[in-house]
């Protein structure tokens, strides 16, 4: 009896994971809340509303926009990205060979460049900073 209750209750702990997991992420065009966003192909678009977002993005034109603030998007080469944060404490980071535009409204925010000479960065607030 005890095995089978243990059995019950591994089947709903791995069922809610699942589903958590599955409400944490998105994909392109979707609203994400406080997951990873993996992004590819043209028109990617995804919305954080609610914040801690993270946006990935390997291939085509992405556009990330955070409302929440505490997110971070990945661009990565040959890749055009768009960042817009409202929240503050964001992060922008682009590979060589990535063009990338990053507004940040509330501070605390940070774009890594790696080289790429087509970055630009506009923020306001305190403690904002471009490499």
């Amino acid at each position: 009896m005890r095995s089978t209750h243990l059995a019950s209750f591994a089947l709903v702990l791995v069922t809610t994971l699942t589903s958590a997991v599955a409400v944490s992420g998105c994909d392109d065009g979707a609203a994400c809340n406080g997951g990873d966003c993996q992004c590819s192909g043209p028109g990617c678009a995804v919305d954080c509303p609610q914040g801690g977002c993270d946006q990935q993005c390997s291939d085509g034109d992405c556009d990330f926009t955070c409302e929440g603030g505490a997110c971070d998007q990945q661009c990565s080469s040959g890749s055009t990205c768009t960042a817009d944060c409202a929240g503050g404490n964001c992060d922008q980071a682009c590979s060589p060979g990535a063009t990338c535009t990053f507004t940040c409204s509330g501070g605390g925010c940070d774009q890594f460049c790696g080289g790429s000479p087509t970055c630009s960065a506009t923020c306001t607030g305190p403690a904002c900073t471009t490499l």
